[in-house]
């Protein structure tokens, strides 16, 4: 799957995201530390399973998911990117 908007609203509300490492998926969601990732779908359903009988588990990973995604997608990072961008461009 790709990288939709519903995936970057999940993360950045903390909620714990198992996904197909497909496409941009797979360069956002770090297996195992921000969220689950694998071209498996057995192993993408035993991760379901660990994060419901986990509440902790699912709490750690979302945290860590809302982390990257503030750093990859906040308006901050997007602001400062483009503010750098205009300056390398302009000469200031």
């Amino acid at each position: 799957a790709r990288l939709s908007l519903a995936v970057i609203e999940a993360m950045m509300t903390g909620i714990p995201v198992v996904a197909f490492a497909t496409a941009e998926m797979a360069t956002v969601i770090e297996d195992g530390a921000n969220g689950y990732s694998d071209t498996r779908y057995e192993r993408l359903a035993d991760c379901m399973r660990e994060l419901l009988r986990s509440p902790s588990l699912a709490r750690d990973i979302g945290q860590a998911g809302r982390r990257r995604a503030q750093e990859r997608f906040s308006i901050e990072r997007f602001s400062a990117d483009w503010d750098a961008a205009l300056r390398q461009v302009t000469g200031t």
